[in-house]
């Protein structure tokens, strides 16, 4: 039996890759509907902040002293976002 991980990319690969579209705005749009359905680590808080004009977030784990990692996701700056990457981004912190 997979992990409840492998079982949600199982589930979307049936129903198509996120990444399938015919345009970036299309791609982008998939890509963020999939990323609800993998949960976000419940002890790291993310807040939303901007950076030179770019979107971007803080991701702090509960009882964090002090630190930073400048994490840039994937997708050439065309699919991804900040909301995409949070599970990802959250396990980084936390290390």
């Amino acid at each position: 039996m997979p992990s409840t991980e492998l079982q949600l990319v199982l589930d979307m690969l049936r129903v198509g890759s996120p990444l399938a579209g015919t345009t970036i705005h299309e791609m982008r749009s998939n890509m963020e509907a999939t990323s609800g359905a993998v949960p976000v680590p419940a002890d790291v808080t993310y807040v939303a902040t901007e950076m030179g004009g770019v979107p971007a977030e803080w991701a702090r784990p509960d009882g964090a002293a002090t630190g930073a990692v400048l994490y840039f996701h994937g997708g050439g700056y065309c699919v991804g976002s900040v909301r995409t990457h949070r599970l990802l981004v959250g396990a980084l912190a936390r290390a």
